[in-house]
């Protein structure tokens, strides 16, 4: 039956070529990526294996250990999230055999053994050779090391099929996967302080959170089998042998939970999808039933929909992780760098989405402009997604870096700089996006498809918004400057501060942009008809 299985899987990876070219592209992406995470990750844990050759016997293992727990951490994480969240089209789905009456045991088992071959199988393996390899120059870890890596494999694999059917089981409605996506993206961007520590720190010598949640997620079934290793070279052999038995409980248990399902979706047929003759209005059902309400619901769903949108919001978590590796390099300690991730994200999230949000409408302004739609009600109904996603941004990122700054107070002053950055950037792009609009992207085109034209004023549009925004926020950076570095300013002050000049130049951008909206319709339709 197995043999049967890996025949079958054979078969299809070698028909994989007469799919559409959107799905080639799709798969050849999906492996690309893959393999760029897994050369990553091995380059990762080669580069801390060859500068601990040179480093102090002691600091050695425990840099290793470290490195280890946390990636395999991650590695275990990705195997259950990436399925669970992509819900990608599973041609060895349990329910496509239900036909052919097999038992679920060996369906389980057989779908199991045809996933060995397959690119994630490929690169849990050479991922779990890779941390054997690492362990090498530690006798009392080798044994351990070898014994891990088929248990690294099965785990990896047990989840993503348990991964994959749950999807097929939970989330086979479109609204619900869109839901789980946004909730998916929103968790990746509010944990991008996490990803700078990771990215940057120098975890052998400058900081030691690392090495103290390596050592919690040691005892979990995430890293379990990569801390069995660590703690033989560490000397705790009793550990190590604790670390082998729970990673052989956690894959018993995930060998358990996937025959239940493939039992359960043996009963549950695949259901064909059928139209729907009602008639779902989505986020305008939601909204208030304003003119700012509607143009509220409309902004939200491009921001869900449109590339445009979504390139931009992608790029936000990124900035911090490029400004701090910068800082990095010249040499500025890491821990006040933490200060600065919440507010860079903050400052671009509501300037680099909004400042020229008007020019992505196109010909569609003309509705505004018929329906006689007041400068103020549009102005307030496109800061509602930023300022949605801004918010919980600040109250989650604020207390994550302020510990990884290492002074909890520091939150507030975080709170004040980052609120300050937010609502001043929607303040000041609601004013230039109908002062100084410039070419944008057609709907549909992607971000980086700019209309080509001369002399379109973007750099001088850019440059003063993002100027400006700064300029008005300077008062909340002398105090955070103060409260940090002096003490002479309390952060609370600095917080009260920050969120008071944060209202006070949205409440005036919003006013003087919707009275330049209104002054000005003519010179924007025509602006948007033209490009």
């Amino acid at each position: 039956m197995v043999a049967q299985f890996l025949r079958l899987r054979l078969a299809a990876a070698s028909n994989a070529h007469r799919r559409r070219p959107t799905q080639l592209l799709g798969l050849a992406l999906s492996a690309l990526a893959i393999g760029a995470l897994t050369v990553a990750a091995v380059w990762l844990l080669s580069t801390i294996a060859a500068t601990g050759a040179t480093a102090d016997a002691l600091t050695e293992p425990r840099t290793h250990a470290t490195t280890a727990v946390l990636l395999g951490a991650a590695v275990t994480v990705l195997c259950f999230v990436v399925p669970l969240v992509l819900g990608a089209d599973d041609r060895f789905d349990p329910r496509q055999f239900a036909p052919f009456g097999l038992g679920a045991g060996r369906l389980a088992w057989g779908l199991l053994a045809a996933s060995v071959v397959s690119v994630p199988a490929v690169a849990l393996t050479v991922l779990a050779v890779a941390q054997a390899i690492v362990w090498g120059a530690h006798p009392a870890a080798l044994g351990f090391a070898i014994v891990s890596v088929p248990l690294i494999v099965a785990t990896g694999l047990l989840m993503i099929r348990v991964a994959t059917s749950l999807s097929a089981i939970l989330l086979s409605g479109r609204q619900v996967r869109d839901v789980v996506g946004l909730v998916a993206f929103a968790s990746l961007t509010l944990l991008a302080p996490v990803a700078v520590l990771l990215a940057f720190s120098d975890w052998s010598t400058t900081l030691k959170a690392p090495d103290q949640f390596a050592d919690v997620l040691a005892r979990t079934p995430l890293a379990a089998a990569w801390a069995a290793p660590a703690d033989a070279a560490l000397g705790n052999t009793g550990a190590a042998f604790g670390s082998l038995a729970l990673a052989a409980a956690y894959l018993v248990v995930l060998a358990v939970a996937w025959r239940a399902l493939v039992g359960v979706l043996l009963l549950t047929p695949v259901r064909e999808r059928t139209e729907r003759h009602r008639v779902h209005l989505g986020w305008f059902e939601v909204t208030p039933k304003t003119a700012g309400g509607v143009i509220a619901a409309r902004s939200i769903s491009y921001w869900g929909r449109d590339p445009r949108y979504r390139t931009s919001i992608v790029v936000v978590p990124v900035i911090p992780l490029l400004v701090v590796g910068a800082l990095l390099l010249a040499g500025a300690p890491f821990n006040y760098l933490m200060l600065l991730v919440v507010p860079v994200m903050c400052l671009f999230l509501g300037w680099g989405t909004l400042h020229n949000d008007l020019a992505y409408d196109h010909s569609a302004l003309w509705l505004h402009v018929a329906a006689h739609t007041r400068g103020i009600n549009d102005r307030l109904g496109r800061i509602l997604p930023p300022f949605l996603i801004g918010i919980p941004l600040i109250a989650i990122g604020a207390p994550i870096t302020a510990w990884l700054f290492g002074d909890l107070d520091a939150v507030w002053t975080i709170v004040g700089v980052g609120t300050a950055a937010l609502l001043a950037a929607l303040g000041v792009s609601s004013v230039f996006s109908v002062l100084a609009p410039y070419p944008a992207a057609h709907p549909g085109n992607s971000a980086f498809e700019q209309p080509q034209t001369a002399d379109t004023g973007a750099f001088g549009a850019q440059a003063g918004s993002f100027l400006l925004t700064l300029i008005v926020c300077i008062p909340t950076l002398l105090m955070g400057w103060d409260a940090i570095f002096d003490g002479g300013v309390s952060h609370a002050l600095t917080a009260v501060v920050g969120g008071a000049t944060g209202v006070v130049v949205l409440a005036l951008g919003l006013w003087l942009g919707g009275v330049v909206f209104d002054r000005r319709r003519p010179e924007l339709l025509a602006f948007t008809m033209r490009y």
